[in-house]
């Protein structure tokens, strides 16, 4: 939500965590083109399922910048771009084939009882984001991907209510990305949305 022409607060639901979002600067039609400076709260024990994801969180640092690529009749088209930082202790959920369980008919070469492991590590990030973004008076749809690589880590500790005689010996998980496809409508305290070629209706 748009409070003022440079200053936002975001907020959003997940199954595994939820966080809140503030982020300031320049807001989009601005010369020579928008960017924001954002700080997110990530927290497990915020999100819709209960596990040992309680025990995550995040905190994050990131510019933004929107620059403006095309502007079409009815819809603006804006490139999403950041780079920042992150730290916390990430949730880390996982699951092993079959065959390692004992759940197939090769069970008895495998005595290992049925479970699911999880991961608790602390970490530093390196954070990107690139995507577009299709933006239409109070609607928009975006489409980004945000790769990251590790900078640092901490212990990890596992956890299984099956297994209390294993234990973990290690975790490796230096980089990865993840993929959005979002929908949203924005609201702007105060603020007229920017005009758009051919709207007569204000």
């Amino acid at each position: 939500m748009g409070i003022t022409d440079w200053f936002d607060a975001a907020a959003d639901l997940s199954w595994l965590d939820s966080g809140v979002e503030l982020r300031a600067g320049l807001p989009e039609s601005s010369k020579p083109f928008p960017f924001a400076l954002a700080f997110g709260l990530r927290r497990g024990k915020w999100g819709a399922l209960q596990r040992e994801n309680q025990r995550s969180t995040e905190q994050r640092l990131r510019l933004e910048v929107y620059p403006r690529l095309a502007e079409l009749p009815y819809v603006r088209v804006n490139l999403i771009s950041s780079v920042g930082v992150s730290t916390g202790r990430r949730y880390h959920p996982f699951y092993l084939p079959d065959r390692f369980q004992g759940r197939d008919a090769s069970s008895e070469a495998y005595p290992v009882p049925a479970f699911d492991p999880q991961v608790l590590r602390d970490e530093t990030r390196f954070e990107a984001t690139a995507g577009v973004e299709l933006r239409q008076r109070n609607f928009f749809a975006s489409f980004v991907l945000m790769p990251y690589v590790v900078t640092g880590t901490g212990q990890p500790t596992g956890t299984c209510a099956e297994c209390d005689r294993w234990a973990l010996q290690s975790y490796q998980s230096n980089f990865g990305a993840s993929l959005f496809l979002s929908f949203g409508v924005a609201f702007n305290a105060g603020q007229r949305e920017p005009r758009q070629p051919h709207d007569t209706s204000r």
